[in-house]
């Protein structure tokens, strides 16, 4: 039942034929599957997946994405009727979770909650704690989606805490980096703006902390830095506090300008801290480049 005879090799054949012809990357996994001699439950599962991937090519696009979502109905529906929901437990939460992904993307909220739901159980139930989380963060941004920003900021809190399993490696840096974001922005949101701050300066040293942990992609954290300047300058300038909100702009400029070297978030950064300069009055130095007023 749950012999593979699919291989990553056919799969990644399919997935460049997808980049340029996706008609003809389902054909291609339509013949491998035809000539499988005994269809195991595992070939079923992957053929599924991949359809269900086929299927969302085009988001806004409804008649595709209800075949998304019906391919990982599919999925779900085969693991639960063989009985094999433990021992095919990483494909049956997976499938769970891309129902999910497909429902949010469609703004069908109540079905991505029950589904996100299930796959973060599956994956607590298997010892899986660090599924768990991306599954909370899921839900989370589910909540912010619904202007339920105590709700989100609770979800963010528990993803957080769930993540403290999982491996301290490039993955769990691009997690963690993006759940105390997030945080601050439910925070933020909801107009608890000392919280707010709290838990962007918490992002900032980590992600200055770990830095060292994206590699070889040095870029990303830097990116993730002028995100978490940016917010933080928000947050600091509603609370009235504009000489702090400009320093961490200029933060941004140095980093867009030296080392990420884009111009065009150097120009947007001076625009956001030039309106900054004119709140408090201060014309001619609006006028000036931010990083050297």
């Amino acid at each position: 039942m749950l012999a593979v005879h699919y291989t990553e090799k056919n799969f990644a054949h399919a997935d460049s034929l997808y980049d340029h012809d996706k008609s003809k990357a389902a054909r291609y996994i339509d013949s491998v599957y035809d000539r499988i001699p005994s269809v195991s439950v595992a070939d079923k599962c992957r053929y599924y997946l991949f359809n269900a991937r086929l299927n969302n090519i085009v988001l806004r696009d409804t008649v595709y994405n209800s075949k998304a979502i019906a391919y990982t109905d599919s999925i779900i529906m085969l693991i639960e009727n063989t009985g094999l929901t433990r021992e095919m437990a990483k494909e049956y939460a997976n499938a769970f979770r891309q129902k999910g992904e497909y429902c949010l993307f469609s703004r069908k909220y109540e079905e991505a909650i029950r589904a996100v739901s299930m796959c973060k159980f599956i994956s607590q139930r298997s010892g899986d704690s660090c599924t768990a989380s991306d599954n909370t963060s899921t839900l989370a941004l589910i909540s912010l989606q619904q202007d339920k920003y105590p709700a989100a900021a609770d979800y963010f809190k528990e993803a957080i805490l769930l993540s403290r399993s999982c491996d301290n490696n490039k993955e769990q840096f691009y997690r963690l980096q993006g759940q105390l974001d997030n945080l601050g922005i439910a925070y933020e949101r909801s107009g608890q703006l000392d919280s707010a701050i709290r838990y962007y300066r918490m992002d900032e040293q980590y992600i200055l902390n770990n830095k060292h942990l994206y590699y070889p992609d040095t870029a990303f954290p830097y990116q993730a830095l002028t995100v978490v300047y940016g917010n933080l300058a928000s947050a600091l300038s509603s609370k009235g506090y504009l000489d702090s909100a400009i320093s961490y702009l200029e933060k941004c400029t140095m980093i867009d300008r030296d080392i990420l070297h884009s111009p065009e978030s150097v120009d947007a950064d001076k625009t956001y801290t030039a309106g900054f300069y004119l709140q408090k009055k201060e014309v001619k130095k609006a006028a000036l480049d931010p990083a050297a007023a």
